[in-house]
């Protein structure tokens, strides 16, 4: 807050201000007109935000349903109808889908290409042949 004055002022009377202000803030008891209310219940926000991983795993969804037919392909045509902000949510979707191991990413050029893992054993798994 600044106040200009619009007369001249003495350092006494900006001394007197400086007492009553700070006598004001260290008694609070004291000021007039204070107006009691009761605690309110505070929200659980989580009834209003939609959680993250619902977020991409909408976004996996929609990568995985794009490229199961040929088993591949690249994220700029996967997003072609997206908006940017849709686009974003699919790339990060795809990095989450790679770090399950569901799909492997490559880069070509400047797209991603984007191969559905087949359920082949992982490395370190033995795989039994009848």
């Amino acid at each position: 807050y600044r106040h200009e004055s619009t007369y001249p002022v003495s350092l006494d009377e900006l001394l007197d201000l400086l007492e009553n202000l700070i006598g004001s803030i260290a008694n609070p008891s004291s000021r007039s007109g204070r107006l009691d209310f009761e605690p309110a219940e505070v929200p659980d926000f989580n009834e209003y935000f939609i959680s993250f991983e619902k977020i991409v795993a909408k976004y996996e969804d929609l990568i995985i349903r794009k490229i199961r037919g040929k088993g591949n392909g690249m994220l700029q045509e996967i997003v072609a109808d997206l908006g940017s902000l849709d686009s974003v949510r699919c790339f990060f979707a795809a990095l989450f889908l790679a770090r399950d191991q569901k799909v492997e990413l490559e880069q070509k050029d400047d797209d991603i290409l984007i191969t559905l893992v087949n359920d082949a054993p992982k490395k370190g798994e033995k795989h039994d042949k009848n």
